[in-house]
C-alpha cells in the first residue's frame, strides 16, 4: 500500500508522541503508587497530598481532553454529600466528619489521575514485582537480623506496638508488615497485588520467572502472620482452578495436584499442633473464634443496645474509637460502616460490588471476581475500605484494568 512522504512523518511523530505518552504514564503511576505505599500516614500526610496534586497536575496538562467522574467517583461524591448532610442535621457534630471528606476527598484525586493514564500490563507487571520484592526483602531481614531495619522503620513512621513482633526469631511468633507496621494490613496490599500477578500469569505469561513471583509474595503473606489473608488466598487459588475447569482452560492433572496441596495445608492448618511449626497465618480456627466470633457479636450487640431507630438505619456518622463506649468498639470496615453509615453503609458496599458485577470484559472477569474475595474477605475482618494506606491502591489496579 502507497503512504505519502507525509502521511509517513505523521505517523512517526504520532508513535514517538504516544511513546513519549506512555512513559509519562508510567512515571507518574509509579509515583502515585510509591506516594500510597510510602507516605500516606498522618506524619507524612502533607508531603503525600502535595506529591498526589502534583500529579495531577502533570496528568491534566499532559492531556488536552474533557473529563467525567466515573463511577466510583460518583460513589466517593455521593459519600461526602451524606456526611455532610449528618452533619448539617445535627446528627454528627464531630470534626472526625471532615477527617472523612477529606480521605474521600483523596481516593477522588486518585482516581482523577488513575483514569488518565495509559499504562501496559507489561509495565504494571513490573512494578507489581518490584513492591512484592521490596517488601519481602524488609521482611527477610528482620527475620534473620542481618541488621536492625525495625529501628531504621520505628524512625521514618513512627513507634508501634507491631514493630515488637519483628523481633522474634520463630516463625510462629514473628509477624512483619514491612514499611507498613501493621501485618494484617500489608497482607491486604500483598493480596491485591498477588490478584494482579495471578491474573497477568494466567492471561500474558506462564514464565517460571512468574511462578517463583507467586510463591515470594505468598511467602511475603505468610510472614505478615495473617489469618484472614492466608484463608482469603486459599480461597483465590481453589476460584482459579474452579474459574478456569469452568471454561477448559485447565488439565485434570493440575487440577487435582493443586487440591492434593491445598487439602493438605488445610488440614495442616486444623489439626496439627507442633509448637514448631506453629505458624499463625495457619491458625484459622482459632482465628475464628478470637476474632471472627468477636466482631459478630460486637454487631449484635450494638444493635441490642441501640434504641434509636434513625441511628440505626441512616448512622450515627464517623466518630472516633473515643466516641464509642467499649461495648461497641470495632475494628473492622463492616462494622464501622453499620455504625456509622446505617442503611446507606450497606448501599455503598453495594455500589461498589456492582461496579465488580457490571457487564465487563471476558478476560478480565477473573480479576474482578478475585478483587471480591479481597474487598469482603477485608472489610469482614479488618481496615479496608476505610484504610488510606490500602484502598487507593485496590482502587487503581481495579481501574486501570477496569478502563475500556
Amino acid at each position: 500500500m502507497y503512504i505519502r512522504e507525509e502521511s509517513r512523518n505523521t505517523l512517526t511523530i504520532d508513535k514517538e508522541v504516544l511513546m513519549k505518552d506512555l512513559k509519562l504514564d508510567v512515571l507518574q503511576f509509579i509515583f502515585l503508587l510509591s506516594t500510597v505505599y510510602f507516605f500516606f500516614v498522618t506524619s507524612y500526610m502533607a508531603i503525600a497530598l502535595t506529591m498526589i496534586i502534583i500529579i495531577l497536575f502533570v496528568s491534566i496538562i499532559s492531556r488536552n481532553d474533557r473529563y467525567y467522574l466515573n463511577l466510583l467517583q460518583l460513589l466517593f461524591v455521593t459519600n461526602i454529600v451524606y456526611l455532610l448532610f449528618l452533619y448539617l442535621a445535627q446528627v454528627n457534630t464531630t470534626s472526625f466528619v471532615f477527617d472523612e471528606i477529606i480521605r474521600l476527598f483523596i481516593y477522588i484525586l486518585v482516581l482523577f489521575i488513575v483514569n488518565r493514564l495509559r499504562i501496559s500490563m507489561k509495565s504494571l507487571y513490573g512494578i507489581t514485582v518490584f513492591f512484592v520484592l521490596f517488601g519481602l526483602t524488609i521482611q527477610i531481614i528482620q527475620f534473620l537480623q542481618i541488621f536492625d531495619i525495625t529501628s531504621i522503620l520505628m524512625q521514618i513512621y513512627g513507634e508501634s506496638n507491631h514493630y515488637k513482633l519483628t523481633m522474634y526469631d520463630s516463625l510462629s511468633l514473628f509477624r512483619s508488615g514491612g514499611v507498613y507496621g501493621n501485618p494484617n494490613h500489608y497482607a491486604r496490599v500483598l493480596l491485591i497485588f498477588f490478584v494482579y500477578l495471578l491474573y497477568y500469569h494466567q492471561m500474558y505469561n506462564n514464565s517460571l520467572s512468574l511462578k517463583i513471583i507467586l510463591a515470594l509474595s505468598t511467602l511475603s503473606i505468610f510472614f505478615t502472620g495473617s489469618r484472614a489473608a492466608f484463608l482469603m488466598l486459599v480461597f483465590i487459588i481453589l476460584f482459579t482452578i474452579y474459574y478456569n475447569l469452568k471454561l477448559n482452560r485447565i488439565k485434570i492433572k493440575s487440577i487435582i495436584n493443586t487440591l492434593f496441596i491445598l487439602t493438605a495445608l488445610i488440614v495442616f492448618t486444623f489439626f496439627v499442633d507442633n509448637p514448631d511449626i506453629d505458624l499463625r497465618s495457619f491458625s484459622v480456627a482459632e482465628g475464628f473464634d478470637d476474632s471472627i466470633s468477636t466482631k459478630i457479636i460486637k454487631i449484635l450487640e450494638y444493635y441490642q443496645y441501640q434504641n434509636n431507630t434513625l441511628k440505626v438505619l441512616f448512622g450515627t456518622g464517623p466518630i472516633e474509637q473515643e466516641g464509642l463506649s467499649a461495648i461497641f468498639s470495632l475494628d473492622f470496615d463492616l462494622g464501622y460502616l453499620l455504625v456509622w453509615y446505617g442503611v446507606f453503609g450497606m448501599l455503598l458496599v453495594g455500589l461498589l460490588s456492582y461496579f465488580f458485577l457490571r457487564k465487563v470484559k471476558e478476560d478480565i472477569k477473573l480479576f474482578n471476581y478475585l478483587m471480591i474475595i479481597v474487598f469482603f474477605g477485608s472489610i469482614l475482618t479488618s481496615g479496608f475500605l476505610l484504610n488510606i494506606r490500602i484502598f487507593p491502591i485496590f482502587i487503581t489496579y481495579l481501574y486501570i484494568l477496569n478502563k475500556e
